[in-house]
Order: structure tokens, then C-alpha cells, then sequence
């Protein structure tokens, strides 16, 4: 008797998010996304969106975005890497909980900091990242002087911002006056 052989196709994930995609955070998450389906052999279908460049963008830009998660489900992909967080600028913490349920029992994996039940996530730990960066610049370069520069409406930054100053005070640093930038 000889055997059919049969071909198992690779295995697909997606990645959901919004973000200045000509940044560098978002050109280094998006390389390593594309790096990891080279180097396991997988596909890769970039569901990002960037934000609107100019005034004259789609007004109804969420909305939009929010219809290609119809894709976002087996069979055209096996798993999902979410930046959840990446949406809480355009839309409420509520409708990004429906939407990311919304398509469960997706696989799925979140690198932003907003918590979702069932979600498992990677984190970047904002307190040992300070720590590691300030003793760096105050103990081997013997750098005093510094600037905090961050948005007033990213958790993770306030929380960076805190840590900073906590990091000041550990090395007996005065936190210069004006040296606290926060965007809206």
C-alpha cells in the first residue's frame, strides 16, 4: 500500500494594532514579528493599522479598523499577537474588551499594558527598566542632569515618570526645574 503524503501548511498568525508604524517602536515590532515567522517557518499577516498621517484620513478611521477583525479567526490565521493598548487612544477601555472577546477562543498573546482576562501577555517591567537605565547613566557615565519626556496619557509613561523620580531620589539627584515634559 503506498501512503498519500500530505503537506501540512504552515501555521499563520496576525498581529492587531495602531501605531505611527514609521516610528521606531513600531518598525522594530513589526521586524521582529517578521523575523520570528523566518526564523519558525510561519506566516505572518499584519493586521496593524497606523494612525491617521494627515486631516484629510478616513474621520471614521476605528470604525474601519474595527471591521477587519472579521478576518482575525480561523481559518486565515492560527493565532494573534494584540497590542490592545494601542487602541485605548481611539476608543473606549470597553469596546477593546468586547472586540478582542469578541474573537476568542482565538489564540492570542498582548504586548501592551492593558490587562485582558484569558489574554496571556508580555510586559515590560517599567520599575527594573528605570532602575537598570538610571544606574547605567548615573554610576558608569556619571551623568547628574536629566529630562523625563513622555505623554500625560499613556499609563505606561506616568508609571516610567513616577519611577524616574524615585530613581532621582535613590542617587540624591534635584530633579531640574522644567525637565519634565509630558504631551497631551
Amino acid at each position: 500500500v503506498t501512503g498519500v503524503q500530505t503537506c501540512a501548511l504552515p501555521i499563520s498568525f496576525g498581529f492587531a494594532g495602531i501605531a505611527d508604524f514609521r516610528s521606531f517602536i513600531g518598525q522594530e515590532y513589526i521586524a521582529g514579528m517578521l523575523k520570528a515567522a523566518s526564523d519558525y517557518d510561519l506566516n505572518f499577516i499584519n493586521f496593524a493599522g497606523a494612525i491617521k498621517y494627515s486631516f484629510f484620513d478616513d474621520i471614521d478611521f476605528i470604525a474601519r479598523y474595527f471591521k477587519t477583525f472579521r478576518f482575525m479567526k480561523k481559518p486565515l490565521i492560527d493565532g494573534l499577537v494584540t497590542w490592545t493598548s494601542s487602541f485605548c487612544e481611539l476608543t473606549d477601555v470597553k469596546r477593546v474588551e468586547d472586540t478582542f472577546n469578541s474573537i476568542k477562543p482565538l489564540p492570542m498573546v498582548d504586548i501592551g499594558y492593558l490587562d485582558l482576562p484569558g489574554i496571556p501577555s508580555v510586559r515590560i517591567d517599567n520599575e527594573y527598566s528605570i532602575s537598570i537605565l538610571m544606574k547605567h547613566l548615573v554610576i558608569d557615565h556619571k551623568y547628574r542632569k536629566f529630562a523625563f519626556i513622555g505623554s500625560e496619557t499613556s499609563s505606561p509613561h506616568l508609571e516610567r515618570l513616577k519611577c524616574y523620580g524615585q530613581e532621582l531620589q535613590k542617587y540624591g539627584i534635584q530633579e531640574l526645574e522644567n525637565s519634565v515634559f509630558l504631551l497631551k
